[in-house]
């Protein structure tokens, strides 16, 4: 690669960095505000919630966190004769879809925490969704790989 494609190549991900700790950061502050929320019993737990139907609810939203790097592939896939933009922006758009999915799952379960009133679920998913989104950032060489492939652009 040139170190003009290198260039180009930081230029898309920079952006995407401070995105990416803006999530992990927004996870955590709500985490500790759900937190505080139980700690202080400000939230009067919900009976219907707390008798099981929320244990269901903390399944499926588990399950949604697992299936985040699944809709990513879907989002990102591109056929053998994209251009390199078109490489490019759909990674974009995938790790985007990934990442907001990861961090709509543990705000969800963030509030159903809070809900049932249950602080160890809160911390659960509050680090789970941080977790993920921590193990996943965007990586330049994620990006240079797949542009590997790619046809150039006219």
């Amino acid at each position: 690669m040139t170190m003009h494609e290198l260039e180009e190549i930081s230029r898309r991900v920079r952006p995407l960095r401070t995105i990416w700790l803006a999530m992990i950061a927004g996870v955590a502050v709500f985490t500790v505000v759900v937190l505080f929320l139980i700690g202080s019993q400000a939230v009067t737990p919900i009976p219907v919630l707390r008798a099981g139907a929320g244990s269901t609810l903390a399944i499926v939203l588990v399950i949604g966190l697992i299936g985040a790097n699944y809709v990513r592939k879907i989002v990102e896939k591109t056929p053998p004769s994209a251009t390199r933009s078109q490489v490019a922006e759909k990674w974009r758009a995938g790790w985007l879809v990934g990442q907001a999915i990861k961090e709509a799952i543990g705000m969800l379960g963030l509030v159903l925490a809070l809900l049932v009133g249950a602080s160890s679920w809160a911390m659960a998913f509050g680090v789970a969704s941080a977790a993920s989104m921590i193990m996943t950032p965007p990586w330049e060489a994620e990006l240079r790989q797949r542009l590997q492939y790619a046809e150039d652009d006219d």
